[in-house]
């Protein structure tokens, strides 16, 4: 009886659905690169673990029982499911999240407003995940800020350089 699934399950259930694809387990030997035992062997370890019959098989040919066909429709399901979560999941490692705070010193030239303001429209196009806190600080509170590590980015003209910037 399955109660929970393991990865095991999921390899089994990958084949169950190669003999059926493939029409056979004759058929399935070159797709899966195994032996026409061994594919046997896993499909009765699979109707061990589920403790029904999925499919007839024998000399009279490959057919699906009826839990066999319905078993087919729940692993469409769940392969298309973990495929599509294995490409969501390598997505995320490619996206950015979380919060980008952003001081800017108050009194910038307007040029230099309409350029940060096009350059952050651009920015949450691209990176809809990310939540752009955006401040306006004197030059002082803009660098104690970063330095207390409050902002991630300061922008702003400065006279002397802080060194532990």
């Amino acid at each position: 009886m399955l109660n929970t699934l393991s990865s095991l399950d999921l390899r089994l259930i990958r084949v169950f659905r190669a003999v059926v694809d493939a029409g056979g387990v004759s058929a399935a030997q070159t797709t899966l690169n195994v032996s026409q035992s061994t594919i046997s062997n896993q499909l009765a370890a699979l109707e061990t673990r589920l403790g029904y019959r999925v499919c007839e098989r024998g000399r009279s040919g490959f057919a699906l029982t009826a839990k066999g066909s319905l078993l087919l429709q729940a692993s469409r399901q769940l392969l298309d499911a973990a495929e599509t979560f294995c490409v969501e999941a390598r997505q995320l490692e490619r996206k950015l999240v979380g919060q980008l705070r952003i001081g800017v010193v108050g009194h910038t030239t307007m040029r230099a407003h309409a350029r940060l303001s096009e350059t952050i429209r651009r920015f949450r196009q691209r990176e809809e995940s990310v939540e752009l806190i955006l401040s306006m600080l004197p030059p002082g509170s803009l660098e104690e800020e970063l330095i207390n590590g409050g902002l991630h980015l300061g922008i702003g003209y400065f006279w002397h350089r802080a060194p532990s910037l």
